[in-house]
């Protein structure tokens, strides 16, 4: 089977948002991201006032991290 990143996006249900304060330092802000398929894009809820919203506004560079959850065999 091909391995398609898409669907560890498709999946996940944390995140992580890496935006940069003004000092320039990063802002790590824990996030429920979709993943919209259709449009490829990973929307994340921001609110007027948080770090995040703010840092976006004045910098829009960003990274985002989508955390799988789950078990891992034993070796």
């Amino acid at each position: 089977t091909d391995f398609d990143p898409r669907d560890l996006l498709a999946q996940a249900k944390l995140g992580v948002l890496a935006t940069i304060k003004a000092d320039g330092l990063p802002q790590l802000s824990p996030v429920t991201p979709f993943y919209d398929r259709a449009a490829d894009v990973i929307l994340v809820s921001m609110t007027e006032g948080r770090a995040k919203t703010v840092n976006m506004r004045r910098d829009p560079r960003g990274a985002a991290v989508k955390v799988a959850v789950g078990t891992v065999p034993p070796r």
